[in-house]
């Protein structure tokens, strides 16, 4: 293959990971639904572990006893939680979520802690890489990703165009 054709294949390719994450992680956003990764075992059953999840705010009226919420959990607020709803208590601003549909070791959790609904649509997979590019070591990794994709990019282009080896000049 010529250097040319190398250089077309690698735009194409960098064009489609860069339009497949913005359909993914960017538009989402624009009708209301946050994307969530969830790592840890949540609702059981209905969501796999590791799957990327897409939550739509919601307002506490509602909540309906048996569907899957996100909140947050203690008072850390960095991270949501999916669980069912158990019970709803409006008298006191509060409802109980756990995995399974019992009462034991449920979190009770004011409505102030809600994060949203989760919407039927969710890709499997994908939510752990997303959690972990939200971190310092992952955010490094995807620099370094997309470093190396342009200077890769740049030296495709050099070669296709014949610039590359630059000529060297002895006097």
């Amino acid at each position: 293959m010529t250097m040319k054709r190398w250089k077309k294949i690698w735009n194409i390719l960098g064009g489609l990971l860069l339009a497949l994450a913005v359909a993914i992680f960017v538009v989402p956003r624009f009708f209301g639904y946050v994307p969530l990764g969830m790592c840890g075992a949540g609702v059981r059953c209905e969501y796999p572990q590791g799957s990327l999840l897409y939550i739509q705010k919601i307002q506490p009226e509602k909540l309906r006893v048996g569907e899957p919420i996100a909140y947050y959990r203690g008072n850390l607020k960095r991270q949501p939680v999916v669980r069912r709803i158990t019970r709803i208590d409006y008298s006191n601003g509060q409802f109980m979520a756990n995995q399974d549909d019992s009462d034991f070791a449920a979190d009770i959790v004011p409505f102030s802690d809600l994060y949203g609904a989760p919407v039927s649509f969710y890709l499997p997979g994908l939510g752990t890489a997303f959690t972990e590019l939200q971190t310092l070591p992952g955010m490094v990794i995807l620099f370094f990703l997309v470093g190396t994709y342009l200077v890769l990019n740049y030296y495709f282009g050099a070669l296709a165009k014949g610039e590359w080896p630059p000529p060297t000049e002895f006097r």
